[in-house]
């Protein structure tokens, strides 16, 4: 959706589409804010392996838009270990699938935040790193990801793991970047430059800074 969506002819094609259904977890802000021009409902939707299938959409754009999934008919979310979602689903044959995704959950649906496992404490302030990528993506051309690396006042101070060499002008671009899209405690302590940001099998990013050769 985001190449076609940066040619004329891309977005007719787009438009001539009644329903388009986005996969994941996130969407990148910039592409969603690009989304709200398309006359095409753009549903955004929510599943896992074990669910074969999606079970949660929420609406992208138009009058019905919202950041909120909501469970698809036959499906019950709600909080688990740790404020993770928990999914039933038994036409599906799924019952109290614990998941590792943290939720935010209110009367009208919930919000995915990121995966419990990359959480990060910074100073006794819960960070995100998924969000933090979200707000960014489409803005740079390097590959990135956010983590965290010992810190002896925060306890984890949060930085910015970019694939490439070190060069001065690319590191101010970064910091210039980053100066216009995060705010607050989303600002990282500091960019380390790898060799090779490496990924499972499946294409995701491996997290660990000990997984990757610092430059």
């Amino acid at each position: 959706a985001a190449a076609l969506l940066e040619t004329e002819a891309g977005t007719g094609f787009l438009n001539n589409i009644r329903s388009l259904i986005l996969g994941g977890s996130f969407i990148p802000d910039r592409l969603e804010e690009r989304l709200q021009s398309l006359q095409t409902e753009v549903w955004h939707t929510y599943g896992m392996t074990e669910t074969i299938t999606h079970i949660a959409l929420r609406r992208v754009n138009g009058s019905r838009a919202t950041g909120l999934f909501s469970p698809l008919p036959g499906v019950t979310v709600g909080p688990g270990l740790g404020d993770c979602l928990k999914i039933d689903a038994p036409r599906l044959g799924v019952h109290g699938l614990q998941t590792n995704d943290l939720a935010d959950f209110s009367e009208n649906g919930f919000r995915i935040l990121g995966r419990r496992d990359n959480v990060i404490n910074s100073g006794g302030v819960k960070l995100f790193p998924e969000q933090i990528e979200q707000k960014l993506a489409g803005s740079m051309d390097e590959q990135f990801f956010f983590t965290a690396l010992p810190d002896d006042k925060l306890g984890e101070k949060l930085v910015m793991v970019v694939e490439g060499r070190k060069q001065d002008t690319v590191n101010k671009q970064l910091w210039e970047i980053l100066n216009a899209k995060l705010t607050g405690y989303e600002m990282p302590k500091e960019i380390v430059f790898v060799e090779r940001i490496n990924t499972t099998k499946s294409g995701k990013i491996i997290r660990s800074l000990g997984k990757n050769t610092v430059l």
